[in-house]
Formats: structure tokens, sequence, C-alpha cells
């Protein structure tokens, strides 16, 4: 009997999903927690700014910091600070790049709700988090429950800019020259997406490129080094993104030209902007090739599709996360500057995941 029932796809998720919605300041929130970032760009304490001039309050805030260009980042603490002991009642460190970082932010959030006896009112700054950082706070908020709230701040200014890519492209393919970065410290698996995949079946890497050819290539050698040797016919799909703002499109073409992307392999545009379009992106590949290969993904691309791999990884735990850290970040020649503030109001943690791990199951229609 399958009357009243029906099948949940990842497209039932998606159209639940609420998109991005423009914010301005001052903005008022009576949060239990904020989780915020110390980083060196300017963004890093616009949300901050706006909550403390919305004469916003948390319980807590957790201000994760990094290993990485820890001068540049400090000189972004005293404002950041600043902004935060406006609107918080207390902040805690922790350590991001730290093999203890997950226990402790899963210790505060379970201290907290012990404390309030419900589930917690959640905000989560990732202006300037990292996608590694991205996706282990949000494995970890996906565990419990609570009323999730997604900020953003969008940059101003992106480097490269287009004159100055066109001037020097070689400049993004060295492997020694900083471009927005430089180098590759670690390839490793995510302790939170470690995946399940079989001896018997043979590797597909799904690729989200940033601009860094290096880090690229060092995870395609991590995951079978024939893949470099004979590109051509190699199981890649690459995510390539495709930026909101028109006078961004440029980066597109440069993507592709910067890693040399075949004519053989998968090459998808997506959004960096719109998650569910990523979410969705990577369920269809998962759906040709989810039975057939053991699946790793390598996201290096925006705040927004990191955010959309999230859900992805939650409902294919089967799926291998492969990080690539670069060794240092080009602080002076990342990001300029705040063009806009976003939101998500992603809502009941307990309902999205709920929905996710149905995904393939049969539901009654009510």
């Amino acid at each position: 009997m399958t009357e009243g029932l029906h099948q949940m796809h990842m497209d039932d998720v998606a159209s639940n999903l609420r998109e991005l919605q423009s914010l301005d300041a001052p903005v008022t929130r009576q949060l239990d927690v904020w989780i915020g970032t110390l980083g060196f760009e300017d963004r890093g304490y616009a949300i901050a700014e706006g909550l403390a001039r919305g004469n916003s309050s948390s319980r807590l805030a957790l201000l994760c910091r990094y290993d990485t260009n820890q001068k540049d980042n400090e000189a972004q603490e005293e404002r950041l600070l600043a902004e935060v002991d406006r609107f918080a009642e207390t902040r805690e460190w922790l350590d991001a790049d730290k093999p203890v970082f997950p226990g402790q932010l899963r210790m505060h959030l379970q201290d907290l709700q012990q404390q309030l006896g419900q589930a917690l009112r959640i905000g989560w700054d990732i202006s300037v988090a990292s996608n590694q950082l991205i996706l282990s706070i949000g494995q970890i908020l996906l565990e419990g429950d609570g009323e999730l709230e997604i900020f953003y701040t969008e940059a101003e200014t992106y480097f490269p800019t287009k004159d100055e890519y066109e001037a020097d492209p070689g400049r993004w393919t060295g492997e020694d020259r900083m471009g927005l970065e430089r180098g590759t410290l670690n390839v490793r698996t995510s302790s939170a997406y470690p995946g399940e995949h079989s001896a018997q079946l043979a590797n597909r890497l799904l690729i989200i490129p940033g601009y860094n050819r290096d880090r690229v290539r060092k995870v395609i050698s991590n995951v079978d080094s024939q893949f470099l040797v004979e590109p051509r016919p190699a199981p890649i799909t690459w995510f390539v993104g495709r930026p909101h703002a028109p006078h961004d499109a440029w980066r597109e073409k440069a993507v592709r030209e910067i890693h040399n992307i075949p004519a053989d392999h998968e090459d998808i545009p997506v959004s960096t902007f719109d998650y569910r379009e990523m979410l969705l992106a990577l369920e269809r590949i998962y759906a040709i090739w989810g039975l057939k290969s053991n699946i790793t993904l390598a996201p290096m691309g925006s705040k927004m599709q990191a955010f959309g791999c999230i859900l992805f990884c939650f409902a294919r735990p089967d799926v291998r996360v492969l990080f690539a850290q670069p060794e240092e970040y080009n602080a002076s020649r990342y990001t300029k500057g705040t063009r806009a503030l976003w939101s998500i109001e992603v809502g009941r943690l307990e309902n999205l995941t709920g929905q996710l791990l149905n995904v393939g199951t049969l539901v009654r229609l009510d």
C-alpha cells in the first residue's frame, strides 16, 4: 500500500530551504549563542557591528581563531571584540585548527542547552570562515537541535581583479607564487566526513575549485596520482563557481583557465551564492555515480557553496571530504571592504535533518 506516500527527493528538501535575504544594519536579534570567526578581512566584524548597533543580545559568543596568518588576524581582534562585547554577555575562544575544536564546540553548545533547558537560538556568521571550518561547524550543529540563522557579509572587492588577473595569469598557476594564498600545508580527510568507501569500487572526485591550482592538484594526487598522469580520462567532475554579481562574471572563465580543465571532464557551472543550487548539483552527480564509485568531495569554493556541501554530506554520509589547507593567505590582497549583509533563516535544525535523512524513503504526504 503506497497510497498517500511520496518518495522524498533532494528537490523536495531544497524547495523548503530559504534563499538568502538582504539584511539592513542595524540588526536586532535575541540569541542564545553567536558563532563568529577572527580573520584578517575587513568584513570580519560587519555582522557583529550590525548586531551591536541593533541592541541585539546573546548569552554566549563563541569566537573561532586560526593558526594561519595569526598576526594579520590579530590586527582585527580589538575591533571585533569591541563589537561582540556590546551584545554578548560572555565570550569564549575556540581553536579552529586544533584537534580539540569539535569537542570544545560541542561542549559549549551542550552545556548552554542544558542550562537553558530548551533548543538554542543560534546565530552563525560565516563571513570569514574557511570551507574547512564551515563544514566542521555545520556538521556539529546538525547533530543537535536549535533555531539557526546564518549571517554572511559580501565583500566590496574580491581579488584578483580582472586587470590584475589578465596582467599576470601565471601568478595563479605557479606553485610557489603568492596569489590569494600560497602553498599547501596538508591534504587530509575530514574527521567530520570520512566517508564509507569500498575497495571494490573505483574513485570519482568532485572538485569545487578556487584560485589555487596547486591545492587542487595536491587533492587530485591524494585521490589517485594517475589522474594527473592521464588527466583527460580521469573521473573528475568540476563545479565551477558562477558569480551572482554581473561585474564578476569573468571569474568563471578565469577559474577554468587556471585549472586547465580538460574538455572531457564533467564541468558544471554552479552559483557561488545560492547554496541550494550547490546541494542539487551534487545530488544529481551522486544519483549517477553514488552506487558505482567511491566519491570524494573537495570543497574550495565560496562560503555559500560550502553550506550546500554540509547539507549534501549530511544526507550522503558515504561521501568522503578532502581538505587542502594553504600554508599562508595573502591578507593584503584577499578581499577589501564590505558590500552587503545577508541572512539565511535556516529554522529548526531538527526539521531540516529529518528531511535530509528521509531522502530516498517513502514519507506520508501530510
